[in-house]
């Protein structure tokens, strides 16, 4: 029996007509390249992918052509299984085929050892090692020259190459959103480690923004799969997970209806300043950033498996500038295991003068739009 596709050219433009409605630039489509079924359950290989030629019920001129007229891009998807060599001599004809369809970001990932031979069950490199830092600084130097960005999974770390290569956008890096489909998951401290550990690298691609917790059973592992946060927790994540391009990971009908996906159609993806107002590793963490071109600032704050409660002072707001703070936070029977989808919604008028409290539920946080009154 033939497994169902998802990237196929129906469901690309039901999800770019649901981009279209809530303002979302882009759309990523994953699996829609000639490859995936030559995978046989291997994350290894050689020239198992083929990046230019579409699955037999996709048709890439076809879906990047409406995204145009709806307002949206498709944002490509590359999955290399670390095969370089057969990539890399490709990537300048991909990236220009990916300008001339217009889109304007990479997602390139890196799953297996890198240049495997499964049959020799041998690999030539080492994916930390200088063999792939060269690579990636081509791949950026490539999609600069076509004008393109770069989001990359499994990469090497960051070093500040960024700086001169402004179009590197974010990496993962580190265990993502990805993870709490089919393994034990990220535990609930896991989202209070990273800020002190991998996000000093540089932003990284982590996908927030679920809101259906529960993740369908495999019938390959007797794991629960789940998602160990509330929602409010994945919508802070959108301030304490720092990246320029964000993702909306979840469902379109796990959005729609749902008052929570204001917040992510309204919070910004870059900043002009933060402030980290508390923290302690693996415990808790607040962070608030002001958007660019704007007096309009965004708190986040998210905790472990414990609740807790703090009082955050609004000095950080501009001075004699009234705001209405829209505040996303945990209900009061919220916890990230027996009731992970319920909060509350509220607004009240702010200055920089007042002093808020917030209230985090266990494995819970709270996400709080500052819009300035003009």
């Amino acid at each position: 029996m033939t497994k169902p596709h998802g990237a196929n050219t129906k469901n690309a433009k039901y999800h770019i007509d649901f981009a279209a409605k809530h303002g979302i630039p882009d759309v990523l489509i994953e699996g829609w390249d000639k490859g995936w079924d030559n995978m046989e359950g291997s994350w290894t290989g050689y020239n198992i992918f083929d990046w230019k030629t579409s699955t037999d019920d996709f048709d890439i001129k076809e879906v990047t052509d409406y995204g145009k007229k709806k307002g949206v891009r498709m944002m490509m998807y590359h999955e290399t299984i670390s095969d370089i060599d057969h990539y890399e001599p490709a990537m300048d004809s991909l990236y220009k085929m990916c300008k001339n369809l217009g889109i304007k970001t990479i997602k390139v990932r890196y799953t297996g050892d890198v240049n495997y031979d499964s049959k020799k069950k041998t690999y030539k490199q080492h994916h930390h090692g200088q063999y792939m830092v060269r690579h990636y600084k081509k791949m950026a130097q490539t999609a600069a020259k076509y004008g393109l960005l770069i989001v990359n999974h499994e990469p090497i770390k960051f070093t500040g190459e960024q700086r001169t290569y402004p179009n590197l956008m974010a990496r993962e890096g580190a265990r993502g959103q990805e993870y709490n489909a089919w393994s034990e998951g990220n535990s609930p401290e896991h989202g209070v480690v990273l800020p002190f550990t991998r996000l000093l690298g540089g932003p990284m691609d982590y996908t927030p923004g679920i809101f259906k917790m529960d993740v369908p059973d495999r019938d390959w592992s007797p794991l629960d799969f789940r998602v160990k946060s509330t929602i409010c927790k994945q919508l802070a994540y959108y301030l304490t997970m720092y990246s320029p391009i964000q993702i909306a990971a979840d469902l379109p009908e796990n959005y729609e209806g749902n008052a929570a996906f204001q917040f992510i159609k309204d919070v910004p993806t870059n900043w002009s300043e933060s402030k980290v107002i508390n923290g302690k590793i693996g415990d808790y963490y607040t962070v608030v950033r002001k958007e660019r071109n704007a007096d309009n600032w965004y708190l986040g704050s998210i905790t472990d498996e414990n609740p807790r409660k703090f009082k955050v002072d609004l000095s950080f707001l501009k001075k004699n500038k009234t705001y209405i703070a829209t505040i996303y936070a945990d209900a009061k029977n919220a916890h990230w295991l027996t009731n992970p989808e319920v909060f509350t919604i509220s607004k009240r008028e702010v200055s920089s003068k007042d002093v808020l409290e917030i209230i985090l539920a266990a494995g819970g946080g709270q996400a709080i739009e500052f819009k300035v009154v003009e």
